[in-house]
Protein backbone atom coordinates (compact mmCIF):
# COMPACT_ATOMS: atom_id res chain seq x y z
CA UNK A 1 0.00 0.00 0.00
CA UNK A 2 1.08 3.61 -0.91
CA UNK A 3 0.59 6.42 0.71
CA UNK A 4 -1.69 7.56 -1.91
CA UNK A 5 -3.98 4.60 -1.04
CA UNK A 6 -3.94 4.93 2.53
CA UNK A 7 -7.15 6.13 4.31
CA UNK A 8 -7.45 9.69 5.01
CA UNK A 9 -7.53 10.54 8.71
CA UNK A 10 -10.52 12.12 9.78
CA UNK A 11 -10.21 15.59 11.24
CA UNK A 12 -9.65 15.66 15.21
CA UNK A 13 -11.09 18.97 16.63
CA UNK A 14 -11.44 19.62 20.29
CA UNK A 15 -14.20 20.92 22.06
CA UNK A 16 -14.30 24.20 21.42
CA UNK A 17 -13.47 24.03 17.47
CA UNK A 18 -16.51 22.26 17.61
CA UNK A 19 -18.31 24.37 19.41
CA UNK A 20 -17.23 27.39 17.46
CA UNK A 21 -17.92 25.25 13.94
CA UNK A 22 -21.47 25.02 15.60
CA UNK A 23 -22.27 28.13 16.40
CA UNK A 24 -20.58 29.11 13.64
CA UNK A 25 -23.07 27.08 11.13
CA UNK A 26 -25.96 28.15 13.39
CA UNK A 27 -25.19 31.96 13.00
CA UNK A 28 -24.44 31.81 8.74
CA UNK A 29 -27.95 30.00 8.73
CA UNK A 30 -30.21 32.47 10.62
CA UNK A 31 -28.50 35.23 8.38
CA UNK A 32 -29.38 33.33 5.11
CA UNK A 33 -32.86 32.70 5.87
CA UNK A 34 -33.18 35.93 7.36
CA UNK A 35 -31.48 37.59 4.21
CA UNK A 36 -33.67 35.88 1.57
CA UNK A 37 -36.92 36.33 3.48
CA UNK A 38 -36.32 40.00 3.89
CA UNK A 39 -34.92 40.99 1.14
CA UNK A 40 -36.19 38.53 -1.92
CA UNK A 41 -32.82 35.67 -3.21
CA UNK A 42 -33.22 37.43 -6.33
CA UNK A 43 -32.05 40.61 -5.30
CA UNK A 44 -28.99 39.30 -3.45
CA UNK A 45 -26.10 39.21 -4.82
CA UNK A 46 -23.51 36.47 -4.47
CA UNK A 47 -20.51 39.17 -3.24
CA UNK A 48 -19.70 38.82 -0.14
CA UNK A 49 -20.85 41.20 2.64
CA UNK A 50 -18.58 42.20 5.40
CA UNK A 51 -21.20 42.28 8.36
CA UNK A 52 -20.28 43.54 12.22
CA UNK A 53 -22.17 42.74 15.01
CA UNK A 54 -22.26 44.05 18.25
CA UNK A 55 -22.63 41.50 21.00
CA UNK A 56 -22.23 41.75 25.16
CA UNK A 57 -21.83 38.88 27.22
CA UNK A 58 -22.22 38.61 30.77
CA UNK A 59 -20.09 36.64 32.88
CA UNK A 60 -21.97 37.23 36.10
CA UNK A 61 -25.24 35.94 34.17
CA UNK A 62 -24.31 32.68 33.23
CA UNK A 63 -22.48 34.24 30.24
CA UNK A 64 -25.59 35.56 28.87
CA UNK A 65 -25.67 37.31 25.59
CA UNK A 66 -27.29 40.69 24.72
CA UNK A 67 -27.12 42.51 21.45
CA UNK A 68 -28.01 45.93 20.80
CA UNK A 69 -29.93 46.49 18.63
CA UNK A 70 -31.35 42.99 18.30
CA UNK A 71 -29.59 40.74 16.09
CA UNK A 72 -32.33 40.82 13.44
CA UNK A 73 -31.90 44.35 13.12
CA UNK A 74 -28.32 44.65 13.07
CA UNK A 75 -28.49 41.86 10.52
CA UNK A 76 -30.94 43.64 8.28
CA UNK A 77 -29.80 46.97 8.74
CA UNK A 78 -26.93 46.01 6.60
CA UNK A 79 -28.49 44.42 4.03
CA UNK A 80 -30.38 46.91 3.31
CA UNK A 81 -27.28 49.30 2.85
CA UNK A 82 -26.05 46.60 0.08
CA UNK A 83 -29.51 46.17 -1.79
CA UNK A 84 -30.86 49.96 -1.58
CA UNK A 85 -29.50 50.66 -4.87
CA UNK A 86 -31.33 48.07 -6.69
CA UNK A 87 -33.82 49.36 -8.74
CA UNK A 88 -37.09 46.88 -8.01
CA UNK A 89 -39.55 48.99 -7.51
CA UNK A 90 -41.35 52.09 -10.08
CA UNK A 91 -44.14 53.32 -10.85
CA UNK A 92 -45.74 52.37 -14.19
CA UNK A 93 -43.59 49.41 -14.44
CA UNK A 94 -43.05 45.21 -13.64
CA UNK A 95 -40.10 43.95 -12.55
CA UNK A 96 -38.62 41.42 -14.85
CA UNK A 97 -36.57 38.55 -12.97
CA UNK A 98 -34.75 37.34 -16.24
CA UNK A 99 -33.01 40.80 -16.03
CA UNK A 100 -33.19 41.55 -12.81
CA UNK A 101 -34.38 45.30 -13.25
CA UNK A 102 -37.55 47.38 -13.88
CA UNK A 103 -35.92 49.12 -16.77
CA UNK A 104 -35.38 46.91 -19.44
CA UNK A 105 -37.89 46.80 -22.54
CA UNK A 106 -39.63 44.00 -21.17
CA UNK A 107 -40.95 45.82 -18.09
CA UNK A 108 -43.84 47.89 -20.24
CA UNK A 109 -45.98 46.88 -22.56
CA UNK A 110 -45.07 47.24 -26.28
CA UNK A 111 -48.75 49.03 -27.31
CA UNK A 112 -51.11 51.39 -24.85
CA UNK A 113 -53.61 48.50 -25.87
CA UNK A 114 -52.05 45.62 -23.65
CA UNK A 115 -52.07 44.18 -20.92
CA UNK A 116 -49.60 41.88 -18.23
CA UNK A 117 -50.56 38.71 -18.75
CA UNK A 118 -47.95 36.85 -16.69
CA UNK A 119 -45.10 35.94 -15.95
CA UNK A 120 -42.74 33.68 -18.54
CA UNK A 121 -40.84 30.13 -16.76
CA UNK A 122 -37.43 32.40 -16.92
CA UNK A 123 -39.67 35.45 -14.67
CA UNK A 124 -40.20 37.69 -18.29
CA UNK A 125 -43.16 39.51 -18.24
CA UNK A 126 -45.55 39.05 -21.05
CA UNK A 127 -48.46 41.02 -22.85
CA UNK A 128 -51.59 40.74 -24.19
CA UNK A 129 -54.31 42.61 -26.00
CA UNK A 130 -56.72 43.39 -23.27
CA UNK A 131 -59.60 42.61 -25.58
CA UNK A 132 -58.12 39.58 -26.51
CA UNK A 133 -57.21 38.23 -22.42
CA UNK A 134 -61.28 38.89 -21.61
CA UNK A 135 -61.93 36.44 -24.97
CA UNK A 136 -59.18 33.74 -23.98
CA UNK A 137 -61.26 33.98 -20.39
CA UNK A 138 -64.74 33.66 -21.94
CA UNK A 139 -65.63 37.23 -20.42
CA UNK A 140 -68.58 38.31 -22.49
CA UNK A 141 -68.13 41.90 -21.21
CA UNK A 142 -65.34 41.98 -24.39
CA UNK A 143 -67.98 42.82 -26.85
CA UNK A 144 -69.05 45.95 -24.59
CA UNK A 145 -65.42 47.52 -25.75
CA UNK A 146 -67.03 47.74 -29.11
CA UNK A 147 -70.67 49.23 -28.04
CA UNK A 148 -72.25 52.45 -28.75
CA UNK A 149 -71.23 54.47 -26.41
CA UNK A 150 -68.17 52.01 -25.84
CA UNK A 151 -67.89 50.86 -22.09
CA UNK A 152 -65.06 50.36 -19.64
CA UNK A 153 -64.53 46.78 -18.93
CA UNK A 154 -62.74 45.93 -15.31
CA UNK A 155 -61.52 42.14 -14.32
CA UNK A 156 -59.41 40.79 -11.57
CA UNK A 157 -57.26 37.87 -11.89
CA UNK A 158 -55.18 36.09 -9.36
CA UNK A 159 -51.45 36.43 -9.00
CA UNK A 160 -50.86 32.68 -8.47
CA UNK A 161 -52.13 32.18 -11.66
CA UNK A 162 -50.00 35.18 -13.11
CA UNK A 163 -47.17 33.21 -11.91
CA UNK A 164 -48.19 29.32 -12.76
CA UNK A 165 -45.38 29.16 -15.65
CA UNK A 166 -42.81 31.10 -13.53
CA UNK A 167 -40.11 29.06 -12.12
CA UNK A 168 -39.11 29.37 -8.89
CA UNK A 169 -35.31 29.96 -9.55
CA UNK A 170 -36.33 32.87 -11.87
CA UNK A 171 -38.60 34.59 -8.89
CA UNK A 172 -41.84 33.32 -8.50
CA UNK A 173 -41.58 33.10 -4.61
CA UNK A 174 -39.55 36.56 -4.07
CA UNK A 175 -40.48 39.63 -2.14
CA UNK A 176 -38.48 41.68 -4.25
CA UNK A 177 -41.50 41.99 -6.78
CA UNK A 178 -44.08 39.84 -4.85
CA UNK A 179 -47.59 39.90 -7.52
CA UNK A 180 -50.50 39.55 -5.09
CA UNK A 181 -52.85 39.31 -8.02
CA UNK A 182 -54.31 42.85 -10.58
CA UNK A 183 -56.98 44.40 -11.57
CA UNK A 184 -57.11 44.84 -15.84
CA UNK A 185 -59.09 47.74 -17.00
CA UNK A 186 -59.85 49.55 -20.41
CA UNK A 187 -60.20 50.59 -22.93
CA UNK A 188 -59.84 54.40 -21.32
CA UNK A 189 -59.64 57.45 -23.76
CA UNK A 190 -57.37 60.51 -22.97
CA UNK A 191 -60.45 62.26 -24.83
CA UNK A 192 -63.14 62.87 -22.52
CA UNK A 193 -62.14 60.70 -19.44
CA UNK A 194 -64.84 57.76 -19.54
CA UNK A 195 -65.01 56.45 -23.18
CA UNK A 196 -62.57 54.79 -25.61
CA UNK A 197 -61.78 56.74 -28.50
CA UNK A 198 -60.79 55.64 -32.06
CA UNK A 199 -57.47 53.90 -32.81
CA UNK A 200 -54.61 54.40 -30.99
CA UNK A 201 -56.22 56.73 -29.31
CA UNK A 202 -57.65 54.13 -26.94
CA UNK A 203 -55.38 52.27 -23.84
CA UNK A 204 -55.59 49.79 -21.08
CA UNK A 205 -54.35 49.58 -17.33
CA UNK A 206 -52.97 46.76 -15.28
CA UNK A 207 -53.31 47.64 -11.77
CA UNK A 208 -51.09 45.12 -9.87
CA UNK A 209 -51.45 44.80 -6.46
CA UNK A 210 -47.32 44.03 -5.34
CA UNK A 211 -45.74 43.18 -2.12
CA UNK A 212 -42.21 44.73 -2.28
CA UNK A 213 -39.17 45.39 0.22
CA UNK A 214 -38.34 49.05 0.80
CA UNK A 215 -34.85 50.16 1.29
CA UNK A 216 -34.33 48.71 4.74
CA UNK A 217 -36.09 45.26 4.31
CA UNK A 218 -39.81 46.03 5.82
CA UNK A 219 -42.69 44.74 3.62
CA UNK A 220 -44.30 47.36 1.30
CA UNK A 221 -47.99 47.59 -0.39
CA UNK A 222 -48.57 49.38 -3.87
CA UNK A 223 -50.52 49.79 -6.38
CA UNK A 224 -48.70 49.81 -9.46
CA UNK A 225 -50.32 51.25 -12.68
CA UNK A 226 -48.60 49.84 -15.46
CA UNK A 227 -49.50 51.34 -18.75
CA UNK A 228 -47.98 52.37 -21.90
CA UNK A 229 -49.88 55.55 -22.56
CA UNK A 230 -49.59 57.37 -26.23
CA UNK A 231 -46.81 59.80 -26.68
CA UNK A 232 -45.42 57.68 -23.51
CA UNK A 233 -47.08 60.00 -20.98
CA UNK A 234 -46.72 58.96 -17.42
CA UNK A 235 -50.17 58.32 -15.64
CA UNK A 236 -49.62 60.39 -13.11
CA UNK A 237 -48.89 63.40 -15.50
CA UNK A 238 -52.21 63.02 -17.38
CA UNK A 239 -54.04 62.88 -14.01
CA UNK A 240 -52.91 66.22 -13.34
CA UNK A 241 -54.62 67.82 -16.58
CA UNK A 242 -57.75 67.04 -14.60
CA UNK A 243 -58.50 63.92 -17.06
CA UNK A 244 -59.89 61.12 -15.33
CA UNK A 245 -60.91 62.53 -11.62
CA UNK A 246 -62.95 59.19 -10.75
CA UNK A 247 -59.94 56.85 -11.57
CA UNK A 248 -57.33 58.96 -9.81
CA UNK A 249 -59.98 59.03 -6.77
CA UNK A 250 -60.10 55.01 -6.99
CA UNK A 251 -56.37 54.99 -7.02
CA UNK A 252 -55.94 57.10 -4.40
CA UNK A 253 -58.76 55.48 -1.90
CA UNK A 254 -57.37 51.76 -3.13
CA UNK A 255 -53.87 53.36 -2.13
CA UNK A 256 -54.57 54.75 1.09
CA UNK A 257 -55.69 51.09 2.22
CA UNK A 258 -52.52 49.43 1.49
CA UNK A 259 -50.97 52.17 3.18
CA UNK A 260 -53.21 50.97 6.36
CA UNK A 261 -52.81 47.29 5.77
CA UNK A 262 -48.60 48.22 5.64
CA UNK A 263 -48.58 49.76 8.68
CA UNK A 264 -50.29 47.26 10.55
CA UNK A 265 -47.93 44.51 8.67
CA UNK A 266 -45.14 46.61 10.47
CA UNK A 267 -46.27 46.56 13.93
CA UNK A 268 -46.35 42.67 13.26
CA UNK A 269 -43.66 40.99 15.81
CA UNK A 270 -40.68 40.00 14.05
CA UNK A 271 -41.12 36.44 12.88
CA UNK A 272 -44.42 36.33 13.57
CA UNK A 273 -46.17 35.27 9.93
CA UNK A 274 -49.46 34.20 11.13
CA UNK A 275 -49.66 38.19 12.32
CA UNK A 276 -48.67 38.88 8.72
CA UNK A 277 -50.87 36.49 6.90
CA UNK A 278 -53.68 37.28 8.95
CA UNK A 279 -53.29 41.45 7.52
CA UNK A 280 -52.41 40.00 4.11
CA UNK A 281 -55.80 38.22 3.87
CA UNK A 282 -57.82 41.46 3.20
CA UNK A 283 -56.20 42.21 -0.17
CA UNK A 284 -58.64 39.96 -1.97
CA UNK A 285 -61.38 42.66 -0.23
CA UNK A 286 -59.36 45.61 -1.19
CA UNK A 287 -58.90 44.84 -4.81
CA UNK A 288 -62.80 43.90 -4.74
CA UNK A 289 -63.04 47.69 -3.55
CA UNK A 290 -61.25 48.94 -5.87
CA UNK A 291 -62.55 47.46 -8.89
CA UNK A 292 -66.00 48.68 -7.78
CA UNK A 293 -65.01 52.28 -6.92
CA UNK A 294 -63.82 52.50 -10.70
CA UNK A 295 -67.21 50.97 -11.96
CA UNK A 296 -68.87 53.13 -10.04
CA UNK A 297 -66.70 56.20 -10.89
CA UNK A 298 -67.41 55.72 -14.55
CA UNK A 299 -70.92 55.03 -14.19
CA UNK A 300 -71.33 58.27 -12.46
CA UNK A 301 -69.02 59.87 -15.26
CA UNK A 302 -71.15 59.12 -18.05
CA UNK A 303 -74.01 60.68 -16.42
CA UNK A 304 -72.24 63.82 -14.59
CA UNK A 305 -73.10 66.57 -17.30
CA UNK A 306 -69.81 69.01 -18.23
CA UNK A 307 -71.50 71.65 -15.46
CA UNK A 308 -71.44 69.26 -12.63
CA UNK A 309 -68.15 67.88 -13.47
CA UNK A 310 -67.28 71.67 -13.27
CA UNK A 311 -68.64 72.70 -9.62
CA UNK A 312 -67.04 69.18 -8.64
CA UNK A 313 -63.82 70.17 -10.04
CA UNK A 314 -64.34 73.88 -8.24
CA UNK A 315 -64.95 72.25 -4.77
CA UNK A 316 -60.90 70.60 -4.65
CA UNK A 317 -59.09 73.71 -2.82
CA UNK A 318 -56.91 73.72 -6.56
CA UNK A 319 -58.11 78.04 -6.53
CA UNK A 320 -56.30 78.55 -3.31
CA UNK A 321 -53.00 76.63 -3.94
CA UNK A 322 -51.07 80.14 -4.81
CA UNK A 323 -52.11 82.23 -1.99
CA UNK A 324 -51.60 79.39 0.36
CA UNK A 325 -48.23 78.82 -1.08
CA UNK A 326 -47.43 82.86 -0.37
CA UNK A 327 -48.74 82.35 3.18
CA UNK A 328 -46.60 78.93 3.69
CA UNK A 329 -44.68 78.15 6.72
CA UNK A 330 -41.36 76.87 5.01
CA UNK A 331 -40.61 74.56 7.81
CA UNK A 332 -43.98 72.94 7.30
CA UNK A 333 -42.81 72.03 3.90
CA UNK A 334 -43.27 68.05 3.57
CA UNK A 335 -41.20 65.53 0.57
CA UNK A 336 -43.64 62.44 -0.74
CA UNK A 337 -41.13 59.86 -1.19
CA UNK A 338 -44.14 57.76 -3.46
CA UNK A 339 -44.45 60.21 -5.55
CA UNK A 340 -41.27 62.45 -5.37
CA UNK A 341 -43.51 65.29 -5.25
CA UNK A 342 -43.35 68.32 -2.13
CA UNK A 343 -46.49 68.89 -0.11
CA UNK A 344 -47.69 72.27 1.15
CA UNK A 345 -50.09 72.20 4.11
CA UNK A 346 -52.76 75.05 3.81
CA UNK A 347 -55.44 76.93 5.80
CA UNK A 348 -58.55 74.52 6.53
CA UNK A 349 -56.94 71.21 6.24
CA UNK A 350 -56.11 72.20 2.16
CA UNK A 351 -53.02 70.16 0.77
CA UNK A 352 -51.39 71.37 -2.30
CA UNK A 353 -48.50 69.17 -4.57
CA UNK A 354 -46.01 70.47 -6.52
CA UNK A 355 -43.69 68.88 -8.76
CA UNK A 356 -39.83 69.66 -7.50
CA UNK A 357 -39.58 72.29 -10.68
CA UNK A 358 -42.46 74.60 -8.67
CA UNK A 359 -45.00 73.61 -10.81
CA UNK A 360 -48.19 72.86 -9.13
CA UNK A 361 -49.86 69.37 -9.61
CA UNK A 362 -53.11 69.04 -7.58
CA UNK A 363 -54.94 70.05 -4.26
CA UNK A 364 -56.75 67.82 -1.62
CA UNK A 365 -58.77 68.20 1.70
CA UNK A 366 -57.84 66.65 4.55
CA UNK A 367 -56.91 67.02 8.23
CA UNK A 368 -53.86 66.84 11.32
CA UNK A 369 -54.44 62.65 10.97
CA UNK A 370 -53.09 63.19 6.96
CA UNK A 371 -50.32 64.28 8.38
CA UNK A 372 -49.85 62.04 11.16
CA UNK A 373 -50.45 58.59 8.92
CA UNK A 374 -48.33 59.50 5.78
CA UNK A 375 -45.57 60.13 8.13
CA UNK A 376 -45.75 57.44 10.33
CA UNK A 377 -45.88 55.13 7.17
CA UNK A 378 -42.63 57.42 5.91
CA UNK A 379 -44.69 58.09 3.08
CA UNK A 380 -43.68 61.62 3.98
CA UNK A 381 -41.09 63.24 5.80
CA UNK A 382 -39.70 67.09 6.57
CA UNK A 383 -37.94 68.36 4.11
CA UNK A 384 -34.13 69.76 4.91
CA UNK A 385 -32.97 72.95 4.82
CA UNK A 386 -31.49 72.82 1.73
CA UNK A 387 -34.37 71.16 0.03
CA UNK A 388 -36.42 73.75 1.04
CA UNK A 389 -34.62 76.40 0.26
CA UNK A 390 -34.17 75.15 -3.45
CA UNK A 391 -37.51 74.28 -3.85
CA UNK A 392 -38.62 77.68 -2.73
CA UNK A 393 -36.20 78.86 -5.25
CA UNK A 394 -37.32 77.01 -8.06
CA UNK A 395 -41.07 78.21 -7.26
CA UNK A 396 -40.56 81.77 -7.16
CA UNK A 397 -38.59 81.41 -10.16
CA UNK A 398 -41.31 80.04 -11.63
CA UNK A 399 -44.03 82.22 -10.44
CA UNK A 400 -42.32 85.31 -11.58
CA UNK A 401 -41.93 84.03 -15.17
CA UNK A 402 -46.13 83.13 -14.78
CA UNK A 403 -46.35 87.05 -13.87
Amino acid sequence: MTDDDAPEVPEVLSRSERRARAAGDSLRTFIRDLAQHTFGNDTLSEDPVDLTIRVRTDPGNNWALTFDPPLRDQVVSQFADVTAERDSYVDGRAYCFRCQTIQCEHAVPTSPLQVFSGYGQMGTPSWQEFAQVLLDERDERAANLYAKPPQVVVRIQKGSLLKADQLSSFGRASKTYSLLGQVIAGYFSAGNGHTPGNGDARFAVSFQFVEIRTTHGKTGLRINPVVRLPEETPLADLFATGWGGWLARALEQGSSSLQQMEARVSECAPGDSAAVRSVMKRIPAVMNQFVNSIERGHRQSKRRTNHSEARRKQERPVHMAIEDMRKADCTALLYDEKTNTVIVPGGRNRFHVFAPGGKHVTSFSGNQGTIDFRTKTRRWRPMSSEERSEFMTQYEDRDTKAE
